[in-house]
């Protein structure tokens, strides 16, 4: 991950870590977004794996995008 971490700052971009709720089935569980990217008013989500190879893995990683819930670009990477 530092390596997309490293590239994301050598284009210029500006780089965070994010966090979304996940309140169904009554929980309130943090999922882990690895970086928003910033680039002026636009934003593009890019949660990251090093393997994606069970389905399980797969819908974990893509929930977290699905509960930003806006428009920004979303990007899934393994």
């Amino acid at each position: 991950m530092n390596i997309i971490y490293n590239e994301l700052l050598c284009r210029g971009y500006s780089v965070d870590v994010g966090v979304v709720a996940d309140r169904t089935g009554g929980g309130n569980v943090q999922k882990e977004i690895d970086f928003i990217v910033n680039d002026a008013d636009k934003k593009i989500y890019i949660p990251s794996a090093f393997r994606m190879d069970t389905d399980e893995k797969e819908s974990d990683e893509l929930k977290s995008l699905m509960l930003t819930k806006d428009f920004f670009k979303k990007s899934l990477h393994a």
